[in-house]
């Protein structure tokens, strides 16, 4: 249910969009509001982030997906007030085009480039698309009329919402479609869902009405089950993308009724974006669309000057500090000896920093062609992670196993669930 906003003209009438706003409408003001002033923002401990602007086609816009590689899609609105979906690489935003009607929207990208959608049609019925090779492709429904497939996983496989019927076009349905075939995910005891996100275990997020059919909340479906992930203390949420960390992000009222949030879900607890970057940013996030594999989350909110744009939140992590060379450089060094490897998270957030079993090290291919760089630096009689306020660095000293030959690969995963490597040779 990534959703275009009313101002942006694109594919409104699709039953995604409607059902969860519908319940806030009148509760927050999107593009259509243009302006409004910026909230102050409470300091956590946890990872920050720095914002950067996409800019537009020429009016408004909001960002819905982003993949391994930093390309992002969704939808803008252009000099003609239309909206249309977007794919944004190289610095640059393209206009996707449409199905034959007049407005699109993108909701997600895999790392193969393939983009989802919904676009109206010819005949002004919104459907879902497919768009791959500069070609977008109508993937039909669940039986009705209207159809939205929302997100892609590097299987191909699609989650969305489509109307189950014609003779009922107000209920729509979350699906999943592989080989050609749609699949109804059930609810969470309403009469309504829509399936937003998919990773690459098949771990499916979206909305689900409640049994009382009133308020709706962000649901996580794995191994034929949902479950509901709650809210940032108001009645109603809604899950957009889901990584293959199994980190969640989306929507949500907070305890001020009139006030929604992006927010981020991990490790069974749902926090609000905004305590998470800086405090005088000027930002207020309201929805967090899309997360990739390194941490890297897409959305829109109002920035500095009070306009709603589409953001990018990346991690503080900028890659190693010397003696170590970032990826794709092979660090050659000789086995046995204890390396620093030094990083910033922006500010000092404690030393429980890493993910479980973190961080480690592998065995990979050496390729011939890959630069090479000595390690000039070595540590010896410390082990373990430390903090350099001075530097506003981490340090880990990293003890090398003497019988260690050929290239292996440091991996350290913190407990956001990034991931970052840096790759090493080692001989006698």
């Amino acid at each position: 249910m990534r959703r275009a906003d009313p101002s942006l003209k694109t594919v409104n009438r699709r039953i995604s969009h409607t059902i969860f706003v519908a319940l806030v409408v009148g509760a927050i003001a999107l593009l259509s509001l243009g302006t409004r002033p910026a909230e102050t923002q409470e300091t956590s401990a946890l990872p920050l982030y720095k914002v950067q602007d996409l800019g537009t086609l020429g009016g408004l816009s909001m960002a819905s997906g982003i993949n391994a590689t930093d390309k992002v899609v969704g939808g803008s609105s252009t000099s003609d007030e239309w909206g249309h979906a977007f794919l944004y690489s190289g610095g640059q935003m393209s206009d996707l085009g449409t199905l034959g009607g007049s407005q699109s929207f993108a909701s997600d990208i895999n790392n193969a480039d393939k983009v989802v959608g919904s676009s109206d049609t010819s005949d002004s019925k919104a459907r879902a698309f497919l768009y791959s090779g500069g070609v977008m492709r109508d993937l039909g429904t669940l039986g009705g009329l209207i159809s939205v497939a929302v997100d892609i996983n590097e299987a191909d496989k699609v989650v969305g919402s489509s109307t189950p019927s014609l003779s009922d076009p107000n209920t729509e349905h979350a699906f999943l479609y592989s080989g050609g075939v749609m699949r109804d995910l059930g609810t969470l005891g309403g009469s309504r869902s829509a399936a937003n996100g998919i990773n690459n275990t098949d771990k499916a997020v979206g909305f689900s009405l409640m049994s009382d059919d009133a308020a709706g909340h962000a649901f996580l479906y794995s191994g034929g089950q949902m479950s509901d992930l709650g809210t940032l203390g108001g009645s109603d949420s809604n899950a957009f993308d889901i990584s293959d960390a199994d980190k969640v992000v989306g929507i949500s009222s907070t305890s001020d009724a009139f006030t929604y949030h992006a927010f981020l879900y991990s490790d069974g607890v749902m926090r609000d974006l905004n305590s998470l970057i800086p405090a005088n940013s000027g930002w207020t996030l309201t929805s967090a669309e899309a997360i990739n594999g390194n941490g890297n989350i897409v959305g829109y909110g109002y920035n500095p000057d009070g306009l709603q744009h589409a953001f990018l939140l990346r991690p503080y992590f900028e890659g190693f500090y010397q003696p170590v060379d970032n990826f794709p450089t092979l660090n050659k060094t000789r086995a046995g000896k204890i390396i620093p490897i030094r990083f910033s998270l922006g500010r000092d957030q404690g030393l429980d920093i890493f993910a479980t079993g973190y961080p480690k090290s592998e065995t990979i291919p050496c390729n011939s062609t890959t630069p090479v760089d000595a390690i000039e630096e070595t540590a010896s009689g410390k082990h373990g992670l430390f903090y350099n306020a001075r530097t506003d660095r981490y340090e880990y000293e990293w003890a090398t196993s003497s019988t260690w030959r050929g290239c292996r690969q440091f991996v350290m995963k913190l407990k956001d669930g990034s991931v970052q490597r840096a790759n090493f040779s080692f001989s006698k």
